[in-house]
């Protein structure tokens, strides 16, 4: 039996990542806290909700974060969500993210929603991903006891 997504304490990562910032972790730590801090806005949210909160902070990095996992289609289709944002990408603070947020939608309002669609297109690939870069990075990754 190999080691997956579900043996890996995401709450001690997050917990790491509340005390010393993104900036403190491992790397493998970052990519894997990037990567499903991601995931978890996108799925409750969409990628509005992403974007509006503290993890669209990191939007930049969530992109190199994919990249680390190999989820390319992921990166793609969250680079090209960034770069339809005013002025090319999401500005790194929340209340200017949200100024721009507000310009983003286009005369339809449906701009977001078509990104989200094909953030979710492409994130049929992640489970396996994952559980290949916690299997690659096993050493540097909090486990469940």
């Amino acid at each position: 039996m190999g080691l997956n997504a579900n043996d890996v304490d995401v709450a001690a990562i997050d917990r790491k990542r509340e005390q010393v910032g993104l900036a403190g972790l491992t790397e493998a730590e970052r990519t894997l806290s990037l990567v499903t801090w991601t995931e978890y806005e996108v799925i409750l949210g969409g990628l509005r909700g992403f974007y509006h909160n503290s993890a669209g902070d990191h939007a930049a990095e969530a992109v190199l974060a994919f990249e680390r996992l190999s989820a390319r289609q992921v990166a793609r289709a969250l680079r090209d969500a960034n770069a339809a944002f005013p002025d090319g990408a999401p500005h790194p603070e929340s209340d200017l993210r949200f100024d721009q947020l507000e310009r983003l939608d286009g005369p339809d309002g449906t701009l977001l929603d078509d990104l989200t669609d094909a953030y979710h297109a492409a994130s049929g690939e992640l489970s396996c991903l994952t559980d290949r870069f916690i299997v690659e990075h096993a050493a540097d990754l909090p486990f469940r006891i």
